[in-house]
């Protein structure tokens, strides 16, 4: 089990997105919220919960970094199923769950979420990797602990109505300690929210999701009509937020599907000093290969959060995600991958050929230079050649970043895919490549101001 300490300590560091510099977005006007900004929210809510005096969450950290934004603490009340107006309550914002899109003039729709099951690995392993819901709901000597919010779900109800002869453990807002207990196998299954599922896998060894239901839901707040200054410049601010670097972290760590293996990751202690514990060998194998260690470092972060444990549903390791037919390349084996040194050096290794097989002229700006190395990286240098020779094939610049964006994007159009200069056939993660390449290098640049 993971103690608590370090659950907190990883939860923190998570959602401490932005390094040297917050991101300035524009306002529509100056909103009075006298000294704080409260917000309703019922005590089962899903994807929000308290952790040892700390809140987290999706949509929590949504709001906080709106309330950091405006300047004022961020507040929560508890309101079960209250008929009180938000102005009787003394509050600016609900927050709530629904199975539609809600079309009231003065809502404003934070995600799209639904319920998933969770179980250990040894759990896992005994369904044969073949999970149906017949594996919850039909069998007497299964155990399950749901989240109390999913009880509001119609998945519920259809559960309790396929003849459930399991047992159902209904627990109100400690989602942690219960992967913690499922993850010991003191129960079979976990019932909870996307976000928090995912967030779980990534921060509690020996849980992985098996199951995805139907229903989608839709996580809204919801503002009274004395508020309409305030929905204005919550808008307009979270139009703007979302194209950020900040919202790109809050995705990555509430959607990144992994989970965490033995030891925990560890930042630096001295946050004015260094990136993480890892800098001395980055460092010492950045300069063996002519590259910047601080590279490494915002490679590291997107990749794992310097998680040295983490194990992809793809199949990739460690603290920078190394493929094992990548590590085959480089005669390392699959035992060595997960070892820090090896993992940050096969990833080195790789920078560098992939550098030789772009064959970049002196010409190439830094700029391209770099996104085109980070598209490699993410996509597989393949895909990055391809659209190299279509760019230039059309005319184009086969050294230049948007140019190669464009192609990589249009891998999936017949007339470039099967292009008889393309090798590598179809490409379908072009919209994951491309927010890659971004986040890295607004992450580098972030690390060469935080650190000379």
């Amino acid at each position: 089990m993971i103690h608590g300490k370090f659950i907190l300590f990883v939860l923190t560091v998570f959602i401490s997105f932005s390094g040297c510099k917050k991101e300035k977005l524009p306002s529509s006007e100056t909103i009075d919220l006298t000294n704080e900004l409260v917000v309703v929210i019922d005590r089962d809510f899903p994807g929000y919960f308290n952790f040892e005096g700390k809140n987290f969450g999706y949509s929590y950290d949504i709001l906080k970094a709106y309330s950091d934004y405006v300047g004022l603490p961020l507040k929560f009340d508890y309101d079960n199923n209250s008929k009180k107006t938000l102005a009787e309550m003394g509050a600016h914002m609900m927050v709530f769950l629904s199975d539609h899109s809600i079309e009231e003039p003065y809502a404003v729709e934070l995600f799209e979420t639904n319920y998933v099951i969770l179980t250990s690995k040894k759990q896992f392993r005994a369904d044969g990797c073949k999970f149906t819901i017949d594996n919850l709901s039909l069998n007497e000597d299964i155990n399950t602990i749901v989240s109390a919010d999913f009880k509001l779900s119609s998945d519920y109800d259809e559960l309790l109505d396929n003849e459930s002869k399991s047992h159902i453990y209904i627990d109100h807002r400690d989602p942690l300690k219960q992967a913690q207990l499922l993850g010991l196998g003191e129960f079979d299954y976990m019932i909870c929210e996307k976000s928090e599922a995912k967030l779980i896998c990534s921060t509690v060894k020996n849980v992985r999701k098996v199951f995805d239901f139907e229903s989608k839901n839709q996580i809204n707040i919801v503002m009274s009509d004395e508020n309409l200054p305030l929905m204005n410049d919550f808008n307009i601010w979270f139009s703007e937020y979302q194209k950020g670097s900040d919202f790109a972290s809050l995705e990555f760590l509430y959607t990144q599907t992994a989970y965490a293996g033995n030891r925990p990751f560890q930042e630096s202690k001295d946050q004015n000093k260094a990136i993480s514990i890892y800098d001395d060998v980055m460092e010492s194998i950045a300069v063996e290969y002519g590259y910047d260690w601080k590279l490494l470092a915002a490679m590291a972060y997107n990749e794992s959060r310097f998680n040295p444990n983490v194990i992809s549903n793809m199949g990739a390791k460690g603290l920078m995600q190394i493929m094992p037919i990548v590590a085959k390349q480089f005669n390392v084996s699959q035992e060595d991958i997960m070892d820090i040194d090896v993992n940050i050096m096969v990833a080195t290794k790789l920078l560098d050929k992939m550098n030789e097989m772009l064959e970049f002229p002196s010409s190439t700006s830094e700029s391209d230079r770099l996104k085109i190395l980070m598209a490699g990286y993410n996509a597989g240098v393949g895909h990055v050649l391809d659209a190299m020779r279509l760019a230039n094939k059309y005319g184009r610049d086969p050294n230049s970043w948007s140019d190669i964006s464009y192609y990589l994007q249009n891998k999936t159009v017949d007339k470039y895919a099967y292009d008889d200069v393309v090798k590598s056939g179809v490409f379908r993660g072009s919209k994951e490549t491309i927010a890659y390449v971004d986040k890295v290098v607004n992450r580098y640049n972030q690390y060469c101001l935080q650190v000379i």
